[in-house]
């Protein structure tokens, strides 16, 4: 019989420096197959409160995402982005970022400093998110074709969105403005060529980034392209957002 799950505890979270023009980024090297060294953790880029995903009993869990420099290849997944967490806060100075989950040991060490960006846990303000695969069915009909249309498969197309309630209160993961001060921050993060949001989704719970079982999740990296703020008098203020991915979409288990 099918399993079948409820999608009450999705998980969202996304990826950009909150502090455009004020810091330099956060970089490290992947030194092992277990553990992120952190060359340069910035103060203000990747404190706790910042990159805090949750708090499971007693045990605070922290996230953020991987870019190695000049999009060396972190064996076997496609060199884009990584997402990771740790119950080690990520706090300024020289720390270890340890690779908590189920593919620490598939991983391989990459030589080169790794920008590593801080992960915003969007789950508690979200509640509807979708991930549509579309694939181009390019036409190939020629003159032979008897009247009949003929095609070969084309290139593939991922767009994220998700929307939820609003929050606009003064402060949300240490960010001043609440949620709506984060967007525009994203925004502005993005501006810089080069930049690109960062995403992990997974559609059923957080698996091991909150120390549960480890559950399949989406990551890759796209370009926020949509944000709607919506007001009505009998309702509650909601947003609606869109990420056009750019690149691949892993999946695997963590």
């Amino acid at each position: 019989m099918p399993i079948f799950q409820h999608g009450k505890n999705a998980f969202l979270a996304l990826g950009f420096e909150n502090t455009v023009g004020t810091t330099t980024p956060s970089t490290g090297n992947i030194a092992s197959t277990t553990s992120v060294t952190g060359a340069a953790i910035t103060a203000s880029s990747l404190l706790a409160s910042d990159s805090l995903i949750a708090t499971v009993g007693s045990t605070s869990y922290y996230g953020a995402f991987l870019l190695p420099a000049n999009n060396a290849s972190i064996s076997p997944l496609p060199a884009l982005n990584y997402p990771v967490f740790t119950t080690t806060a990520i706090t300024s100075g020289t720390t270890t970022i340890t690779l908590g989950n189920t593919l620490q040991s598939s991983v391989t060490a990459v030589t080169g400093t790794t920008q590593i960006l801080p992960m915003w846990n969007l789950s508690p303000y979200t509640n509807d998110v979708s991930l549509p695969t579309a694939i181009e069915a390019a036409e190939t009909t020629s003159f032979n074709a008897a009247g009949v249309k003929s095609f070969i498969v084309g290139l593939k197309d991922y767009t994220l969105t998700f929307s939820g309630h609003y929050d606009g209160s003064s402060t949300i993961f240490g960010q001043a403005g609440g949620l709506d001060a984060l967007f525009q921050n994203m925004i502005t993060y993005q501006n810089t060529p080069g930049n690109f949001i960062s995403f992990v989704y997974g559609p059923s719970d957080p698996g091991a980034f909150v120390g549960g079982s480890a559950s399949i999740k989406y990551w890759g990296q796209g370009v926020l392209t949509k944000y709607d703020l919506k007001s009505s008098v009998n309702g509650v203020v909601t947003y609606d957002a869109e990420l056009q991915v750019t690149g691949v979409v892993s999946r695997y288990s963590i």
